[in-house]
């Protein structure tokens, strides 16, 4: 059977922002992979594995063919990448196999992250009720073992690389950083084409794919956090299985030295803006629009930012300033 290789990570940089890439190999076909960041430290030679075999696995899986990974890989993500194969391959019959995995595996401890967490930031509601909870509610973050530090934003998953998509990323990344800084949180980015090679491939990108995407971005970062958290789409009671980001699965991203943990299932939207819209940056950052003509803000009348001002109305804000075109209760009626 054929497999598809992963070559060495090697890192470059170049006016300030390092790339570490690699190669996915298949016979004589060779595609390249990267992720960048002006937040990787900078002449690094040793290139961390675990992005790349993240974003590779659901192409694999996608082919059923056998990943060959360089290097070692540890026990926790040895064991917990196997099993996220089996959920996926489970609810994915016929589209997505379980594959074997190449690679040596060390059962000795990973040296020790710095202590601090992160978590997955789009600046959407969802992320927003994550990272107010940690960093303002002191019941909240008991719940961590570690302090949240930072939000990730990642340029490739909902903000495409292509056509506008770097200046737009650069306005979102901005109101994102308003919101964090606000929070006392610092701001990092990263870009990736993990997600372009994906759907290239067939892979579904809402039901299989973005989850595990994310963490691969996310991970480029793990040197410097010790918990990664990846805000809830869906409440517990109204789950939607399958999807790519889920409490079943989120957790298995985790290595033997970083854990992954799905966060504010317990609460729907309307819950999560009574939380996050008493912070006045939040209101006048918020970006939650996917429909609308740009990435990087709020069309204000779209099904989504309709519902969202909604929500805002309801926990008594009249006019959010993050919709520059406010809607309508008769839209809403609409």
């Amino acid at each position: 059977m054929v497999s598809l290789q992963i070559s060495a990570p090697i890192a470059s940089d170049e006016g300030g922002v390092t790339r570490w890439q690699a190669e996915l190999i298949d016979g004589e076909r060779r595609q390249l992979l990267y992720f960048e960041s002006d937040g990787f430290p900078a002449g690094e030679d040793r290139v961390p594995l675990r992005p790349c075999m993240l974003a590779a696995l659901p192409i694999a899986m996608r082919r059923g063919c056998p990943l060959q990974i360089p290097g070692s890989l540890d026990t926790g993500s040895y064991r917990n990448l196997i099993e996220w194969q089996q959920a996926m391959a489970g609810w994915h019959p016929g589209d997505m196999q379980v594959v074997p995995l190449a690679v040596d595996v060390s059962s000795a401890p990973p040296a020790a992250a710095e202590s601090g967490a992160a978590t997955a930031f789009s600046g959407g509601v969802d992320s927003c009720y994550t990272a107010v909870r940690y960093s303002q509610d002191d019941d909240c973050r008991r719940q961590l073992e570690h302090p949240l530090r930072a939000g990730i934003m990642v340029h490739g998953m909902d903000i495409p690389l292509a056509g506008q998509g770097a200046t737009q990323f650069d306005a979102a990344v901005a109101r994102s950083q308003r919101v964090l800084e606000s929070l006392g949180l610092e701001a990092l980015s990263v870009a990736t084409n993990a997600r372009d090679l994906s759907e290239a491939e067939g892979v579904n990108w809402n039901t299989a794919a973005h989850g595990i995407l994310i963490a691969s971005a996310i991970a480029c970062f793990e040197a410097r956090f010790a918990q990664v958290l990846i805000p809830s789409t869906y409440v517990y009671g109204c789950l939607r299985t399958p999807w790519a980001s889920h409490p079943a699965t989120d957790p298995l991203f985790s290595s033997s030295r970083v854990a992954y943990l799905h966060d504010g299932a317990e609460a729907n939207k309307l819950d999560k803006v009574d939380v996050i819209s008493p912070y006045p940056a939040v209101s006048e950052q918020l970006r939650v629009c996917w429909s609308g003509p740009r990435n990087d803000g709020n069309c204000g009348h779209c099904f989504k930012c309709v519902t969202t001002q909604a929500c805002f109305w309801l926990a008594g804000v009249e006019s959010p300033a993050a919709f520059d075109s406010p809607a309508r209760v008769e839209e809403l009626a609409a």
